[in-house]
């Protein structure tokens, strides 16, 4: 299978917000019951996207979601190589997630 283009993701990323907004509307709120929706109503997103699915039904900060689609892009438009794009991803996903706290040496 071939990878998707950036503009694939975001189009099928919009595609599926627009899809829960509706869900939303018909007062579905319980993540798996909206996961179940795509199952059922739209099997082309969920037997290519699964993950994108749960992760924006889940409601969290999709913060990072459109970071690493901005390094996908950057690799796509050929400004940076994949190996650079993971290691700026790779410490940005650091910073934001591993709260590291200096050791005092004076103990």
């Amino acid at each position: 299978m071939d990878k998707p283009s950036v503009k694939e993701l975001q189009d099928t990323i919009k595609r599926i917000k627009k899809i829960i907004v509706t869900l939303y509307g018909k007062q579905i709120f319980d993540q798996t019951k909206r996961e179940d929706y795509f199952f059922d109503n739209h099997p082309d997103i969920m037997g290519k996207y699964a993950f994108l699915v749960s992760q924006l039904c889940s409601g969290t900060d999709n913060g990072m979601l459109d970071i690493m689609l901005g390094h996908l892009q950057a690799i796509e438009d050929g400004n940076v190589t994949q190996e650079k794009a993971e290691i700026v991803l790779g410490e940005q996903i650091a910073e934001k997630y591993l709260k590291l706290t200096p050791v005092n040496e004076n103990k």
